[in-house]
């Protein structure tokens, strides 16, 4: 794959499909990124995440949508400033939508445990527990499956490529307090070692 002249992430070959799913929800001003911010979507559905933030009620968007099988959405080009990091502040600088690409992860993220004895999401979902990352306190995270590690690999080291990017952070890094995504269940230390190998 690669990033077109418009910003665009395009196939190299047919095993590479990047569906095109434009938002209203972003604003037509040229950014020059050099963050990239890993969010989930506390959904496990990648359809209605990508209609959702096709929504204008959604007031929010990213550049890319991940599902868990690898299955990728473009929404908004790289190079124009897409509503996915809200109020955030990195090292001195405030609002990081006007230079970051936003990437959301089909994830349900921090679940609870039920007397039941089954993991839940927050709206009461079931999930399997071979899909469910216990970290040492006992939190159960909706792990990440490898297809859509690889692939968030392979479109980041895309973008660290093509792009001044200096780190890749989580919503959490230019959140704190406010966010958690993408939570104890992403493999953030091994993930920017592959991505900036």
């Amino acid at each position: 794959m690669y990033i077109d002249d418009q910003h665009l992430l395009r196939p190299s070959d047919i095993e590479d499909i990047i569906e095109s799913k434009p938002t209203p929800n972003f604003t037509d001003k040229i950014i020059e990124p050099i963050y990239i911010v890993i969010h989930y979507t506390a959904s496990m559905y990648f359809s209605e995440t990508v209609r959702w933030l096709q929504n204008t009620k959604a007031r929010a968007s990213a550049h890319l949508v991940i599902g868990r099988s690898a299955e990728t959405a473009q929404m908004v080009p790289f190079n124009k400033k897409a509503w996915h990091a809200g109020q955030s502040e990195y090292k001195g600088i405030r609002y990081l939508n006007g230079c970051s690409i936003g990437i959301e992860l089909i994830n349900a993220g921090r679940l609870t445990w039920k007397s039941s004895g089954i993991w839940v999401d927050w709206c009461g979902n079931k999930v399997p527990s071979r899909s469910v990352y216990v970290d040492v306190e006992g939190q159960g995270w909706h792990n990440f499956p490898e297809p859509q590690i690889k692939k968030t690999v392979d479109i980041c080291r895309r973008l660290v490529g093509h792009y001044q990017i200096r780190d890749i952070l989580g919503h959490n890094d230019i959140a704190p307090g406010r966010k958690i995504d993408p939570g104890n269940a992403w493999p953030m230390v091994a993930f920017k070692k592959q991505v900036f190998r």
